[in-house]
């Protein structure tokens, strides 16, 4: 799930009070100021829709591995059944007693 950064918003700059300085190099300073303060708004406001955008990126994923990890341990334990299932199988086969053919001879002339 790819996250693409939010671009900045444009924001309506408004510099108040500023026609009012009578110098004009402190007037032109503080419009400096006001526009690197609206620059920086704007680039925090992105960022915070980024990081927004991220958030919920990383808990999809969170929901994701949640989901794929309880599906891989009920897996894993019906394997593991299956595998325990069959080899007590197998072992109680091997542990019934084999009948020695002279045995087999005897009941067959019984018969």
């Amino acid at each position: 799930m790819p996250v693409t950064r939010t671009a900045p918003p444009t924001l309506k700059k408004q510099y108040p009070h500023v026609e009012e300085i009578q110098d004009w190099r402190a007037q032109q300073s503080v419009r400096l100021l006001w526009d690197r303060l609206f620059d920086i708004e704007a680039r925090l406001q992105g960022l915070d829709a980024t990081v927004g955008g991220l958030v919920s990126a990383v808990n999809a994923l969170e929901d994701a591995h949640r989901v794929s990890s309880h599906d891989a341990k009920e897996a894993l334990a019906l394997v593991q059944e299956t595998y325990h299932e069959q080899r007590a199988a197998e072992e109680a086969e091997e542990a019934e007693p084999e009948t020695p053919p002279a045995v087999l001879r005897r009941r067959r002339r019984r018969l």
